[in-house]
């Protein structure tokens, strides 16, 4: 198992779901519910984040191959959206998402928060989870990092750990949005997103890079890898 690509991999996808600049738009969205049902939704969204990227994991290039897409066409595509959505984040853009949930009825409790977040998860999947944490950025690293893997399964294993490791931290960070707000402040948070936004676009070149180098021989694929 390539330790080192499942480090890249962390690193990659923790960049483009990017919980900590994304914590104003589901605090935002979240505003009116009670902080255990704010950490019972949190927990479900990252379980849907989750199941998706795992999922896309592993049928992600068995999709490519059914609409015709050659890997380094998808590799020039994503590091494209990539590269767009990091220069995105550097500038200081919001994704402008004005959904917002209503509060329940339901009293507190470990059970009653669960079920209420529940009840509000159809409303949040769009446009929380997708295409907020889930989407063509997050769809791409874990496609690409997949053909990393060259089909050996226990680097798969750990790439679909790595992603339940992801997921669990975005959890976990956007359980506690309204404490690492505080303790960041507004200028703390456009600090954050603007450096993983760098990572982002970093990324981004390198997946256009290799693509270009499959397909003609300007480029060195050595030194783009190393």
């Amino acid at each position: 198992m390539d330790i080192n690509l499942l480090c890249g991999f962390f690193i990659a996808v923790f960049s483009v779901l990017n919980p900590i600049g994304n914590l104003p738009i589901f605090i935002d969205i979240t505003a009116p519910l009670r902080p255990g049902v704010r950490v019972a939704m949190s927990v479900l969204i990252s379980a849907v984040i989750c199941l998706a990227l795992v999922v896309f994991l592993f049928t992600g290039q068995a999709i490519l191959s059914f609409f015709g897409i050659s890997l380094p066409a998808f590799q020039i595509a994503g590091g494209i959206v990539l590269l767009l959505m990091g220069l995105g984040m550097t500038a200081g853009k919001a994704h402008g998402l004005g959904k917002k949930l209503s509060a329940g009825d339901t009293k507190g409790g470990l059970v009653s928060d669960f079920q209420e977040a529940e009840a509000g998860l159809k409303d949040v999947i769009v446009p929380i989870a997708f295409p907020l944490f889930v989407g063509p950025g997050s769809l791409s690293t874990v496609v690409l990092y997949a053909a990393k893997a060259q089909g050996h399964w226990d680097t798969l294993l750990g790439l679909a750990a790595t992603l339940l490791l992801v997921s669990a931290l975005t959890g976990v960070i956007l359980a506690l949005s309204n404490s690492i707000a505080r303790l960041l402040g507004h200028n703390g948070l456009q600090i954050a997103t603007r450096v993983l936004g760098l990572f982002i676009v970093a990324i981004g070149v390198q997946f256009i890079l290799k693509g270009l180098a499959a397909v003609t021989s300007i480029f060195d694929i050595s030194a783009i890898n190393g």
